[in-house]
């Protein structure tokens, strides 16, 4: 938390662990408001990390009152992001902010993926959460064959609310301890995306930006 914070050119700024599933939908909080109105106060580590609990947990937090800068080819990588600035905003040609990957862990989540036993070589369904999951397959001498079944779609129809539910994870295609083993070595392998929020008074996009957070391939 800052006046200005900059994050130089090339450099990496990530969280090793932890994934956004327990996150929830949440009402009109902004939790960028909040930590702006309590700025320089929110220096202060117990108050940044309590902003927006207990329906968000940030695993990394930018504030600045006045100007983020995060220069060219800079990547900052998270399960859930929370970028503030009460000005301006600049991401360099290049940057990078995503949290592909960080969400709901394989066969986590609301609408995760079906897992099948690991014995029939099945690949792990496709999660359903906003949208339709892919099905999961087996490769057989005549090509793919269908094998498990997507993830419930979960409906949201509560206007009230902002839909930042984790985004869930797809089956698991391999031992049920493997996947645990995975997790344990932070492997994201089939997760979900995680959360990046982001928000300032102008936001400056350079060409070639990427904000992302699509989920981990299978």
């Amino acid at each position: 938390s800052s006046k200005k914070v900059t994050v130089q050119p090339d450099f990496r700024i990530a969280t090793t662990s932890g994934h956004s599933c327990h996150n929830k939908d949440v009402t009109g909080l902004d939790p960028c408001q909040k930590a702006l109105e309590e700025w320089p106060s929110s220096a202060s580590l117990e108050v940044l990390r309590s902003i927006g609990r207990p329906f968000l947990d940030f695993d990394l937090i930018l504030v600045a009152a006045d100007t983020i800068d995060i220069n060219a080819n800079a990547r900052i990588a998270a399960a859930s992001s929370l970028i503030c600035s009460g000005d301006d905003a600049f991401l360099g040609q290049d940057s990078t902010v995503t949290g592909e990957g960080r969400g709901c862990p394989a066969g986590w989540g609301q609408g995760h993926g079906e897992s099948r036993q690991w014995t029939l070589n099945c690949g792990g369904g496709g999660a359903s959460n906003m949208g339709t999951g892919g099905e999961g397959a087996s490769r057989t001498d005549s090509g793919l064959k269908v094998c498990s079944e997507v993830g419930l779609r979960v409906q949201f129809d509560n206007k009230e609310l902002l839909p930042l539910q984790g985004a869930s994870g797809g089956g698991c295609g391999v031992p049920a301890q493997r996947c645990k083993d995975l997790l344990a070595q932070h492997e994201q392998v089939s997760s979900g995306g995680g959360l990046i929020w982001l928000s300032a008074g102008n936001l400056h996009l350079r060409q070639g930006t990427r904000i992302l957070a699509p989920g981990a391939p299978g």
